[in-house]
Formats: C-alpha cells, structure tokens, sequence
C-alpha cells in the first residue's frame, strides 16, 4: 500500500521477530518443535538476527521475570498511578506505558494499547512499586480489560474514520 518504508516495515518486522523470540524465554520449558520450510517460497524475507545476543537478552528477562513475580506477588495485577510523581528518568516508551495505567487494565491489555512487549510492562510497573509512584490491586470480576471482539470492534471504527495508527 506505500504507506510505510521498506527499511521501516523491515525494522519493525525484526523487533517483532526479536520479542517472539524472547518471549520464548519466559515461556514454561516444554518440549518444543520447529517447523521448517513452513514460509511462503514466493516470499521470503531474510531477517539477520543477532542470536547471541538475544539468547543474552532471554535469560536476563527471565531472570527478571521471576524478581518481578515476587516483587508484585504474580503477574496477575492492575496497576494505577499514585503518590509520588514518576522520575524524570523515565525513557518516552516508559511514559506512554505510564499513561495508560489507570487501575482498569492489566500488563497485557496495556502492552497491546502501547504496541510494547508486555514484559516492558510488567518491568515499569515493577520499578514503579518500588519506587512509589505505582500501586497494584489484584485482578477481579470489577475490573474488566475489553476482550479481543470489542478490540477489533474499535480497530474497525479507526480504520472507518481513517487512522491508521489506532487501528493498528
């Protein structure tokens, strides 16, 4: 469609392809299969990740999974924003997360309003409770995240009025 560069699409795709992998870290070891040869052959896109580092990058976000877990208790959590104000420090990404804490969502539906890896969430809110300028409640029936129609329900209603970005 033209709307995004070539050196842009591939770049966003290689962040993508790097938290999938990553991800992988935090996830139960299981017995896990590769499928090869499974990509479109009129297709291809070669992505040169750089696997040492990523493997480097895995085993510290699962090490800092398992603090942040204990920090808060589970990962089970709606954070808000309270007391003290935030640090000046805070990367830009960090102050988007920020934004949409208001008590009525959890990590993963802030990490997909963001467009962030939910990990980045859960390590702000972490750092938050630490610091003091976020608390957490326990998940509940109160407290209720919309679920994957009425996202798609909003995607349609941006992509009706012609933004782009919200719908995605």
């Amino acid at each position: 469609m033209g709307s995004v560069a070539p050196d842009e699409l591939k770049r966003a795709l290689r962040a993508q392809a790097e938290e999938a992998l990553l991800d992988l870290f935090l996830q139960p070891i299981r017995d896990m299969r590769f499928l090869e040869h499974t990509l479109p052959a009129d297709r291809p896109l070669s992505l040169r990740l750089a696997l040492p580092e990523l493997v480097v990058e895995g085993l510290r976000r699962r090490q800092r999974h398992d603090e942040i877990r204990r920090t808060l208790g589970g990962l089970d959590v709606v954070p808000s924003v309270v007391g003290s104000p935030p640090p000046s420090s805070l990367s830009p990404r960090d102050r988007l997360i920020l934004a949409k804490l208001d008590g009525t969502r959890d990590a993963d539906a802030i990490a997909l309003l963001c467009h962030v890896a939910p990990f980045q969430v859960v390590e702000l809110i972490e750092r938050g409770v630490r610091e003091g300028f976020i608390a957490v409640a326990r998940t509940s029936a109160d407290v209720v995240a919309p679920g994957p129609w009425a996202l798609a329900q909003q995607a349609d209603a941006a992509l009706a009025a012609g933004d782009l970005r919200a719908a995605w």
